[in-house]
């Protein structure tokens, strides 16, 4: 419990901030562009990097263990926590240059605590009254995050409108399954459906 009072805490210290803001990607964006999505634990921390055990990889292909380049804290943009040996984690990554990168700094690592995975900067709900920040079964979220990328690919982004489009991959009946798989997979759904032009292949 203490552990979620103090990542609310930060929440609210990081919405409270000064001018400089940070360009926050929403968790579809994010999973539409990582190269790898992945749980584990780190095992040791070392020059800016940690050494990543990987538990269950959810998109993409990777070796059991990988090095994590940290990614560079500021103002709006902190980290939960010291990076820590045993830290449980979800990680969307990019490979550059041969190294895994973080996606979008904190909203692209994302602790898990009491098998639960928080969500900083997202509401849980655009009708009912829930208070952020929005957390999640880690079963729940790794479901719903390999059968968001399996239904949904973010397509071009359209400069006049400024939003990206999805592009439904799936046919409609293996939609209304991930719909209905669960609450996470349904909010899913609902917020690309509000935020964006969904094309159908």
């Amino acid at each position: 419990m203490l552990k979620y009072v103090f990542l609310i805490s930060i929440f609210l210290s990081l919405s409270a901030a000064g001018s400089a803001k940070k360009m926050i990607r929403p968790v579809e964006y994010v999973a539409s562009i990582a190269d790898l999505i992945v749980t584990g634990k780190i095992i040791s921390v070392e020059n800016g990097t940690y050494q990543f055990k990987i538990a269950e990889t959810i998109k993409g292909k990777s070796v059991g263990l990988i090095t994590v380049q940290q990614f560079s804290e500021w103002e709006c943009d902190v980290r939960y926590a010291k990076a820590a040996k045993g830290q449980q984690l979800f990680l969307f990554l990019k490979k550059i240059n041969g190294k895994y990168e973080i996606v979008n700094g904190s909203t692209g690592e994302l602790p898990v605590i009491d098998g639960k995975v928080t969500l900083m900067y997202e509401s849980p709900d655009h009708i009912f009254k829930h208070s952020y920040p929005y957390q999640v079964n880690i079963e729940e979220f790794k479901a719903g995050i390999k059968g968001f990328i399996r239904v949904f690919s973010m397509s071009e982004y359209d400069k006049e409108a400024n939003r990206f489009y999805f592009l439904q991959r799936a046919r409609e009946n293996e939609l209304q399954k991930f719909i209905a798989s669960s609450s996470f997979s349904k909010w899913m759904y609902e917020k690309v459906q509000r935020n964006y032009t969904i094309i159908k292949s």
